[in-house]
């Protein structure tokens, strides 16, 4: 959202509303309630996760610095839909929903990036629909992990790709829609492969251009 701004726009957005931190494992948002503000995020990274039929927690999403989070409730006057957890020492801003969309109204180039923003959710939840529904549940682990990483991954000095915010298992498969059995298969054929190495915690992509090959969408 916010790379997406003109520079004097972004000004103005960064000047909405206080600072605040958040530690890791702080809850940011609260599904269920009825708070209306919108996160900006400035840095760390954060986790969107929704309680399944079961009560279980399901990732829906990973958010990094630049992202917002809370927009919806900010615009539609609805609850919460999902809970945000800090997955890291996060700042960020707070922005009243009328400052909010005061703001969106006063600046185009703000509208029209909130669409984007909102259009690559979608394709995003679009893409994984058709993957559960058309794809082996052992490949739908790597095509997720490969747009994790192409969207929020970050290079070391080893030329490695990392994801921001630790994903373990468990949350993989959630984004993938799979069981643990099958992440911790397909990861152990990508680690065999020489594509990742797994620690704890987090999963280091070590072969990029292999990974895109496996994840090949021409089934």
């Amino acid at each position: 959202m916010l790379a997406r701004l003109r520079r004097e726009t972004q000004r103005t957005l960064l000047e909405l509303g206080p600072e605040v931190i958040f530690e890791a494992g702080n809850t940011i948002l609260r599904q269920g309630d009825d708070s209306s503000h919108v996160v900006l995020l400035l840095s760390g990274s954060a986790k969107v996760q929704a309680l399944s039929e079961t009560g279980g927690p399901t990732l829906l999403g990973i958010r990094f610095g630049g992202d917002l989070v809370g927009e919806m409730a900010a615009l539609e006057q609805r609850a919460r839909s999902a809970t945000v957890i800090a997955g890291s020492h996060t700042r960020a801003r707070l922005i009243k929903s009328n400052d909010f969309r005061r703001f969106l109204h006063e600046h185009a180039d703000a509208a029209t990036a909130m669409i984007l923003m909102v259009n690559a959710r979608l394709r995003w939840a679009n893409r994984r629909r058709i993957d559960n529904a058309n794809v082996s549940a052992t490949k739908r682990v790597p095509r997720v992990l490969l747009e994790v990483v192409e969207t929020y991954g970050e290079r070391d000095a080893d030329g490695n790709w990392r994801i921001g915010p630790p994903l373990n298992h468990e949350e993989l498969g959630t984004l993938a829609g799979v069981r643990l059995r099958t992440v911790e298969k397909a990861l152990r054929e990508l680690h065999e492969q020489g594509v990742v190495q797994r620690r704890y915690r987090n999963i280091i992509v070590t072969d990029l251009p292999r990974l895109r090959e496996i994840s090949d969408y021409s089934e």
